[in-house]
């Protein structure tokens, strides 16, 4: 997770040089965005620190919440709140609980259940690969329904020009190979560990506001990217100024009408 946040990229990235300096989201409260992160998992791993954190409580969302674990859609409802109460140029991260295994069963709720039969045990050694497989795509399917939430929470906002850009921090195995999980080193990782989708959704008033071409951007969208790009791009949509930002590796740069 650091490592997104991170200006080096990932052959350069080191824990010490995350530590010692800014991440993309120091650099943006720095431009003088309002930055905020939600939280529905264990914590930023350092990330959020120095901008305003605030983790999903299962108090404040009974409903969505169950033994202590929320489900993302409480995210959406703490992006509609921040947004209304934050009346400012701001960016929110949403950290979800996503698809995290072993337990892929408890992230989504019942009403999701489309792929059967569907493992229903944290211990995938008692589970077939296929219910292995149909519970992830359970969350998969989950997952997808909260980011259409989250644009349709984007797309109320009419004061505001607002975009999504949503990015997986890593893939899954899920018995290839005998393989499960995530976490081998990156030298040696399975392509289904680190094939990860990114997703953008800009809304028209971003996109004649930051003069983008979306045909573009659509055609860009079949060209590979990767964590790399994360933050320039990040600070190409927004317009940020900085000596840091590195406009080849800013996805939309190439997609920008000119002035």
């Amino acid at each position: 997770l650091p490592c997104m946040f991170s200006l080096p990229g990932r052959a350069e990235y080191s824990k010490s040089y995350a530590q010692q300096h800014e991440s993309l989201l120091d650099v943006l409260a720095h431009a003088g965005l309002e930055v905020t992160w939600l939280d529905n998992q264990s914590g930023c791993k350092g990330v959020c620190e120095g901008v305003t954190t605030k983790a999903v409580s299962p108090e404040e969302y009974a409903s969505l919440c169950q033994d202590g674990r929320c489900l993302d859609e409480a995210l959406v409802q703490a992006l509609s709140t921040q947004l209304s109460s934050t009346p400012a140029d701001q960016v929110v991260v949403l950290h979800q609980l996503g698809n995290h295994g072993p337990s892929y069963y408890q992230r989504y709720p019942t009403a999701y259940e489309h792929f059967v039969p569907a493992c229903e045990n944290a211990d995938l050694a008692k589970c077939t690969r296929e219910a292995i497989t149909n519970s992830y795509d359970n969350a998969i399917l989950y997952t997808d329904n909260v980011l259409d939430q989250v644009i349709d929470t984007l797309e109320r906002e009419h004061d505001y020009a607002t975009a999504m850009v949503y990015l997986s921090d890593h893939g899954e195995s899920l018995g290839e190979k005998g393989l499960y999980l995530h976490g081998i080193p990156y030298a040696i990782a399975p392509n289904e560990q680190t094939h990860v989708p990114m997703i953008w959704w800009l809304s028209t008033s971003f996109s004649q506001q930051q003069r983008l071409d979306t045909e573009c951007l659509h055609r860009r969208a079949n060209q590979a990217a990767s964590h790399d790009n994360l933050f320039h791009s990040v600070l190409g949509l927004l317009g940020v100024v900085t000596d840091v930002y590195q406009q080849e590796a800013d996805i939309s740069q190439a997609c920008r009408f000119a002035k």
